[in-house]
């Protein structure tokens, strides 16, 4: 059997070969399940992905400060981090 990215639409399949598709386009895509089939396939959601050009309030006196506790420090570092939800803490 001979299987491969098939496209349908926006969504993409690994099925036997009907139509190749040889390379997923570049995008953001989603992973999706059919629940009637079992099968996963991706759906192409946004053909471009672009970072942005700036990144705003980057705590720098914050991470230098981390890092140098981390760096002479033997033993875990825990840090508290406490903000809105989906602001970046990672």
């Amino acid at each position: 059997m001979n299987n491969q990215w098939v496209k349908t639409s926006n969504d993409f399949y690994i099925r036997e070969v009907s139509q190749n598709v040889e390379k997923l386009e570049r995008g953001v895509y989603k992973l999706n399940l059919n629940e009637r089939t079992g099968e996963f396939y991706v759906t192409l959601v946004d053909g471009s992905f672009k970072l942005p050009s700036k990144v705003y309030g980057i705590e720098t006196d914050f991470i230098n400060r981390v890092k140098k506790t981390y760096d002479n420090t033997n033993s875990n570092l825990g840090i508290l981090m406490n903000g809105v939800k989906g602001t970046g803490k990672y």
